[in-house]
C-alpha cells in the first residue's frame, strides 16, 4: 500500500468514477500537474488495485454502481494496512446530508464535480499527502470570476 519509501517520486492517485468522462478529465488535470495517476471505474475495481498497487490517495465517485465511494471509503478505514489512506469523495450535487456523509464515515474532504473544483484538486491533495509526496503547483489565478458556477461539461 502505502509505498513512502520512494519519497522522491509523486504520488500515484487512484481515480474511481463510473463516468468515463470524469476518469478521463480528472486524469488528465492530475497528469498535467505531475501526479501518477491509476483509474478504476468503480469500487470493486478500486479495492483491487489497492491491493496490487501502491496507492497514496483516493478520489471516488460518491455513487457508483457496485460499491459506491462511502462504502469504499468505510472498507479503507476498517482495513489495517490502508486505514490511513487520505480519500476524496466527489459528487455532482453537494447537498449537505452527502458531504457529511462521507466526512463522518472517514472521508478526508468532499469536492464538486464542477470545473473550479477539479482544477483545485491537486491542491486539496497536496494538503492531504506528506510532504515527500507533494507536487510543485505554480501559482495559477483562476479564469472563473467568483460567483460564476462552471461544469465540467462547459469545458
Amino acid at each position: 500500500m502505502n509505498n513512502t519509501s520512494q519519497r522522491n517520486s509523486p504520488a500515484q492517485i487512484l481515480v474511481v468514477d463510473d463516468s468515463l468522462v470524469m476518469r478521463i478529465l480528472v486524469q488528465e488535470t492530475l497528469l498535467k500537474t505531475g501526479f501518477q495517476v491509476l483509474t478504476a471505474a468503480n469500487g470493486m475495481e478500486a479495492w483491487e488495485l489497492l491491493h496490487r498497487e501502491p496507492v497514496h490517495l483516493v478520489i471516488a465517485d460518491l455513487s457508483m454502481t457496485d460499491l459506491d465511494g462511502l462504502e469504499l471509503t468505510r472498507l479503507i478505514r476498517a482495513h489495517k494496512q490502508f486505514g490511513a489512506l487520505p480519500v476524496i469523495l466527489m459528487s455532482v450535487m453537494d447537498i449537505g446530508d452527502q458531504r457529511q456523509r462521507g466526512l463522518s464515515n472517514g472521508a478526508n474532504a468532499f469536492v464538486m464535480k464542477d470545473r473550479r473544483d477539479i482544477e483545485s484538486l491537486a491542491n486539496r491533495i497536496n494538503e492531504l499527502l506528506p510532504e515527500g509526496l507533494r507536487v510543485t503547483l505554480p501559482d495559477q489565478p483562476p479564469d472563473n470570476p467568483p460567483g460564476k458556477v462552471t461544469t465540467f461539461l462547459d469545458r
